[in-house]
C-alpha cells in the first residue's frame, strides 16, 4: 500500500512509526556461533512454558520516541490495545504505523482502531525491512545465557534494557539508521509515495 492511498488529513501532523513485537521467556537461550569448534556450549536452563511479549514502536524522525507494551499473549485485541496506546500519545496527530502482516495485527481501517492510527503493511516475509527488528536482536543478545526466576524478573530486565531508548532519542535514531527519511521530508512529500 502506498502512503498516498491512506488519504491522510492535511490539517494534522503525521507521525511515522515502525512497530513489531518480540517474545521472551524466563529460560535462557544460547547465542549461536559463540562456541569454539568441538566444544559443547554450556548455558543455564530452567525449562518452562511461560512467555511474555513486548510490543514496540519507534518513531521515524520527529522526536524519535518509542512506545512499549507488555502483553501476556498476542491476539488481535492486544495489538489493538497497543495501537490505542500509540494513538493516545498525541491525539491531535495522525500516526502511521508500518508493521508486518501477522494474523494478530489488524488491517488498516479495522474496527477497534483509533481514528488517528493508520496502518501500512510490510511485504510478506520481509522482517529485514523493519528497523525495530534490530532492537529485538539487541534485546535477545542482552538476555542470552540468563535465567530469570519469574516473568516479573524478566520484564524488569527487559525494562532496564529498553529504558535508554525512551530516555535518549539518539539511541532511537541510531536504531532506525540513516536510510530512513526525516519527518520533514515525510510530511512534505507524503502524497508522492
Amino acid at each position: 500500500m502506498r502512503l498516498g492511498a491512506l488519504e491522510l488529513p492535511p490539517d494534522r501532523p503525521v507521525r511515522l512509526w515502525v512497530a513489531d513485537l518480540d517474545a521472551a521467556r524466563p529460560a535462557a537461550r544460547h547465542p549461536a556461533g559463540l562456541e569454539l569448534a568441538g566444544v559443547r556450549p554450556v548455558c543455564p536452563v530452567h525449562p518452562r512454558y511461560e512467555w511474555a511479549y513486548v510490543y514496540g514502536a519507534a518513531e521515524v524522525g520527529g522526536q524519535a520516541r518509542v512506545e512499549f507494551l507488555y502483553s501476556p499473549t498476542v491476539t488481535l485485541e492486544h495489538s489493538e490495545t497497543f495501537l490505542q496506546q500509540l494513538g493516545g500519545r498525541e491525539p491531535g496527530a495522525t500516526h502511521v504505523v508500518i508493521w508486518d502482516q501477522a494474523g494478530f495485527h489488524p488491517q488498516d481501517g479495522a474496527a477497534g482502531l483509533p481514528d488517528n492510527v493508520r496502518l501500512l503493511p510490510l511485504p510478506s516475509y520481509s522482517p529485514e525491512l523493519n528497523p525495530i527488528e534490530g532492537l529485538w536482536d539487541q534485546l535477545k543478545d542482552y538476555l542470552c545465557n540468563k535465567v530469570f526466576a519469574s516473568l516479573q524478573a524478566l520484564q524488569e530486565a527487559i525494562t532496564d534494557f529498553l529504558r535508554p531508548f525512551w530516555e535518549n532519542p539518539e539511541r532511537v535514531r541510531d536504531l532506525i539508521g540513516q536510510g530512513w527519511f526525516d519527518e520533514a521530508d515525510f510530511i512534505a512529500s507524503r502524497d508522492s509515495f
